[in-house]
C-alpha cells in the first residue's frame, strides 16, 4: 500500500512529506495511454499534488494546472488529503527527442503558467496561485510557486524512472518545506544539498525507506514521524448523475438541441476514459427538469 508519510524535524525548522507513488503514477497514464514525456510529466505533476495534499487538513483538496506551450498541451492533477488523486494530459501521445540521451520534459512541456488550487470545504471560492514556468521540468516550476505565491523557501524532489519500452519502474517524490523561524544556517544546508544534484531515482531504486528519502533533503537525520495513514490511490469520482448536471449547466438552448437531434450523447471522462451515453428519453426528461 503507497502512502504519504510526514515529518518534522526536532528542532521545528522544517517539515516534509515523503511517498512512493509507483502504482499510482503506473495506473494514471497507462489508463491516459502516455508517451515517455507524457508519463514523467504527469508521473511528477500528480506525485506533487498528493505530497502537497497531505499538508493540508481533512477534506481539502490540491489541484494543479499546468499550461505550456510545448507539444502535450494542458496537463491538470487533483489529489484530495485522504490520498485520493487523479490526472489527465491533453496530448498523451505527444513526444520530443531525446536531449543528451534523457527524455527532455522541458521542452515537451514549454513555455507557460503552472496554477495551483487549493479547495476547503465550505469555502465560497478556491484559492489560487498562479506563476510562471521556470524550466517545465515540474520540480523547479513548483518550487518557484512556494517562492512567489506561498513566500515558503521549499525543496520539491520528483522523480519518475522508465524502462527501455517506457514503462514505470519506480516513481516519488519529497517536498521539503521550512517553518517560520527557521536559521539562516538551515537554509543554506538545504541549498547546498539541492546544488549537490541528491539523485531521488536512485534511492527508489535502492527500495530506501521513506524516512531515508525525507533524510535526504533536511538540515538533520533526525525526523521525527506524524501519522498520516490515508492510502494513495487514482481515484475518479465521474458517474452519470455527474455527467447530467455537467449537460444541465450547458442551458436549456443547447439540452434542446440535443433533444430535436434525437441521438445519444456520448460523453467521454477525461480522467479514466469512462463513456456514458445519455440516451434521447433521458435528455427530454433533463429538459424537462430544467424548464420546471
Amino acid at each position: 500500500m503507497e502512502k504519504v508519510v510526514k515529518f518534522y524535524s526536532r528542532d521545528l525548522a522544517l517539515r516534509s512529506a515523503a511517498a512512493v507513488t509507483t502504482e499510482l503514477v503506473r495506473n494514471v497514464t497507462a489508463t491516459q495511454d502516455t508517451s515517455p514525456p507524457a508519463t514523467i510529466a504527469l508521473g511528477r505533476l500528480i506525485t506533487a499534488a498528493v505530497l502537497m495534499a497531505a499538508q493540508q487538513k481533512d477534506g481539502q483538496r490540491i489541484g494543479i494546472r499546468v499550461m505550456g506551450d510545448g507539444p502535450l498541451g494542458e496537463l491538470f492533477v487533483d489529489a484530495s488529503f485522504e490520498g485520493k488523486a487523479r490526472g489527465y494530459v491533453q496530448n498523451p501521445q505527444a513526444d520530443v527527442p531525446l536531449k543528451n540521451g534523457q527524455v527532455d520534459v522541458g521542452a515537451a512541456v514549454g513555455k507557460g503558467v503552472i496554477a495551483v488550487t487549493r479547495t476547503l470545504p465550505f469555502q465560497k471560492a478556491p484559492q489560487q496561485g498562479i506563476v510562471p514556468l521556470v524550466t517545465g521540468e515540474i520540480s523547479a516550476d513548483l518550487a518557484a510557486y512556494f517562492r512567489q505565491s506561498q513566500q515558503t523557501p521549499s525543496m520539491i524532489a520528483l522523480t519518475v524512472s522508465l524502462d527501455k519500452d517506457g514503462l514505470v519502474t519506480a516513481a516519488g517524490g519529497v517536498l521539503t518545506e521550512l517553518m517560520p523561524g527557521a536559521s539562516e544556517e538551515v537554509l543554506q544546508t538545504l541549498e547546498n544539498k539541492a546544488a549537490a544534484g541528491i539523485k531521488l531515482s536512485h534511492l527508489l531504486t535502492q527500495k530506501a525507506p521513506e524516512l531515508r528519502m525525507a533524510q535526504a533533503f533536511s538540515h538533520q537525520d533526525d525526523l521525527v514521524a506524524m501519522d498520516h495513514p490515508h492510502p494513495v490511490m487514482f481515484f475518479c469520482p465521474c458517474s452519470m448523475e455527474r455527467v447530467e448536471r455537467t449537460l444541465t449547466l450547458l442551458g436549456r438552448a443547447t439540452l434542446a438541441e440535443m433533444v430535436l437531434k434525437a441521438e445519444p450523447v456520448l460523453v467521454n471522462c477525461e480522467f479514466c476514459q469512462k463513456e456514458y451515453s445519455v440516451l434521447p428519453p433521458r435528455l427530454r426528461e433533463l429538459l424537462t427538469e430544467l424548464e420546471k
